[in-house]
């Protein structure tokens, strides 16, 4: 136990589950929606969590209200595809279509998606079998 560092666990997962699994350890930090939402070790005072999130500088809901309405586009054309929103992330899974197809609609979806956002300060992931949409200033290392 180093007074002089604090160690915080930084996940992609929902606060709800991070909680549930690590919230009971004593003096850790915890970092969800990759580093979104953060909560301060608690001290022997504190009695629950308190939660902060960072400025991100990007209307979230409106990324939603124009990018959900061209991944529902893809989804429907895409047999095994969804969508998945987090606080701060839209997710298209392409994991479960046929490959080849899955990889065509997924660099089809970025170019439309780019074109539609931006007026956004947004980047896109590709992953294998998925496509998502984060705040440009929005990684891990926040």
């Amino acid at each position: 136990q180093d007074p002089r560092n604090t160690v915080y666990v930084n996940s992609g997962d929902s606060a709800e589950n991070v909680i549930s699994a690590l919230g009971h350890i004593p003096r850790l930090g915890l970092a969800v929606s990759n580093g979104a939402n953060f909560s301060p070790p608690m001290t022997d005072q504190d009695s629950e969590r308190r939660w902060l999130t960072f400025d991100l500088g990007v209307d979230w809901d409106a990324v939603k209200r124009v990018a959900l309405p061209v991944l529902s586009k893809y989804t429907a054309r895409s047999n095994g595809s969804f969508v998945k929103l987090t606080t701060f992330s839209i997710g298209w899974s392409y994991y479960s279509c046929d490959p080849e197809w899955g990889s065509l609609q997924a660099s089809h979806l970025v170019l439309e998606l780019e074109n539609e956002l931006k007026s956004f300060d947004v980047r896109f992931v590709t992953l294998k079998g998925i496509v998502e949409v984060v705040p440009r200033k929005l990684n891990k290392g926040l």
